[in-house]
């Protein structure tokens, strides 16, 4: 992903509609890009942003378009922002000059439901924001915490019949260590037809329980 500073540098010519050193072209190719200006009140407080130029990468990562976009307040779409602590982020790179960059929380706003990577620094008096949608990566990574501090077994069976997938809560259901467990290949049909007993089992308790430590001390014997 180009970063708003290499961007910063990039623009060397100046958009006749919007006034901002853009090209239009480089923008097409470019990852999600905004550019915003600030809107103050009469003490020279930050009140809001406006957007002044998105480009077709941001547009379709908010889900919205450049027409919905452009000349409206970021708090007037977003207003969420507030309670994020994003807005006052932002603003502090418009007076202090120091970028901000983050992975945001889950956002979940008009067309935007996902994780998002941010980079932001000050363009004149506004900023500039670069980012990406980290979504696939954010849920494969609680996938992987739950696989491995869940209580729950996770078996997976490749197509060799071999285990392929042991976590610590199937360890604890069936008394088998990861090692041991992925020594078994279940090659004959008494094999199988345990298994799938085993599976539909756990499925029916994944719906009515019970849940408990007596249940995993009974299982593992």
């Amino acid at each position: 992903m180009e970063t708003a500073e290499s961007i910063y540098r990039r623009f060397g010519s100046t958009d006749t509609a919007t006034g901002l050193p853009v090209s239009e072209e480089l923008l097409l190719h470019l990852g999600p890009v905004a550019v915003t200006s600030a809107l103050r009140d009469s003490d020279d407080t930050i009140v809001d942003f406006r957007y002044d130029l998105v480009n077709p990468a941001f547009c379709e990562v908010v889900g919205e378009s450049a027409d919905t976009l452009l000349g409206r307040g970021l708090l007037e779409l977003y207003p969420s922002h507030v309670e994020l602590g994003l807005f006052d982020a932002y603003c502090a790179v418009v007076e202090t000059g120091a970028p901000y960059i983050s992975e945001l929380p889950w956002f979940d706003e008009r067309n935007v439901h996902a994780f998002l990577e941010v980079r932001v620094v000050r363009f004149r008096d506004g900023y500039l924001m670069t980012g990406r949608d980290i979504t696939a990566a954010k849920m494969g990574e609680q996938v992987r915490r739950i696989f491995e501090q869940s209580r729950d077994g996770i078996v997976s069976i490749d197509r060799a019949m071999r285990i392929s997938t042991w976590n610590a809560g199937a360890g604890h259901l069936y008394g088998l260590s990861e090692h041991e467990a992925a020594r078994n290949v279940f090659s004959g049909p008494d094999q199988v037809e345990r298994l799938k007993v085993s599976l539909r089992e756990w499925l029916s308790l994944l719906f009515t329980g019970p849940w408990d430590e007596a249940y995993y001390e009974r299982r593992a014997r």
